[in-house]
């Protein structure tokens, strides 16, 4: 009789740990599956980046460019391969 309550006892715990594991993972597994959906949210709140100003002289030649950031907008068809297989 001692040794099947000791066995109940510990199959009891057993399955309390396991249970404690397994609601450990659903948040993590959660993440895990949602990765695999794309979501274009973020996006959508992004600001426009700021690109780089040509300034000109009345003949129409250049003679400076104004840029904090001194950006040029792309199409992916410009960009090297290498990039994009480095990047993406």
């Amino acid at each position: 009789m001692r040794r099947l309550s000791r066995f109940l006892l510990l199959v009891l715990l057993a399955a309390v740990g396991v249970g404690v594991c397994m609601a450990a993972l659903v948040p993590g597994a959660k993440t895990l599956f949602a990765s695999t959906r794309f979501s274009s949210k973020i996006a959508d709140h992004l600001s426009t980046l700021s690109q780089r100003s040509l300034v000109y002289d009345d003949a129409g030649n250049q003679i400076g460019i104004f840029a904090a950031d001194d950006r040029e907008r792309v199409t992916l068809n410009e960009v090297p391969k290498s990039l994009v297989n480095a990047v993406v």
